[in-house]
């Protein structure tokens, strides 16, 4: 099990993760260092004190895991902040493309290619498919022509809402 937001959040509240915490069900050695060593390598605990960073307050209070928190800071600095805000939320929310099985419409599936450019991504489609609904307002009916979950774009949008807000609390440029 991933261990890094259970250990940041010590981190955080100062609280020591050693022998001496009483475990409800106590992380493996293996899931521990793992954790530790990824925290340490997105700045968010300081390798020779073991304490939080400034980093790493700042990803504790964005309401996303720890690797896409750091994504987020790292995008506040670039002019690409609202893609990767976007992009978060995408993949803390549940697949917006419903899933097609093989054989199945023909019609959805051209017309979701559509939505991004020739050999694009699976990603960049999922971000074309989101712009989509969003421009439709969510539309269950038109949604469903292109295989888009329409409940679950209007939840990604949330998403994104809430890490903005998050963002701009934490004084992350969010322009």
């Amino acid at each position: 099990a991933d261990f890094t937001d259970t250990l940041l959040l010590l981190k955080h509240l100062e609280i020591p993760e050693n022998e001496t915490l009483d475990w409800l069900d106590a992380p493996s050695e293996e899931a521990y260092s793992r954790s530790y060593n990824l925290l340490i390598d997105l700045g968010a605990i300081d390798q020779k004190t073991s304490k939080i960073t400034q980093v790493g307050r700042v990803m504790q209070k964005l309401p996303t895991a720890p690797r896409l928190a750091r994504i987020l800071i790292a995008a506040s600095k670039s002019e690409c902040f609202l893609q990767a805000v976007l992009c978060a939320a995408l993949l803390t929310e549940r697949e917006i493309l419903v899933p097609i099985k093989q054989g199945g419409s023909t019609e959805i599936l051209k017309r979701r290619n559509s939505l991004a450019e020739a050999q694009s991504s699976d990603f960049l489609l999922a971000i074309r498919a989101f712009e989509f609904a969003w421009r439709n307002r969510y539309s269950v009916e038109k949604c469903s022509k292109y295989g888009i979950h329409a409940q679950a774009a209007k939840t990604v949008e949330l998403i994104f809402k809430k890490l903005l807000q998050a963002a701009s609390s934490c004084n992350l440029r969010t322009h």
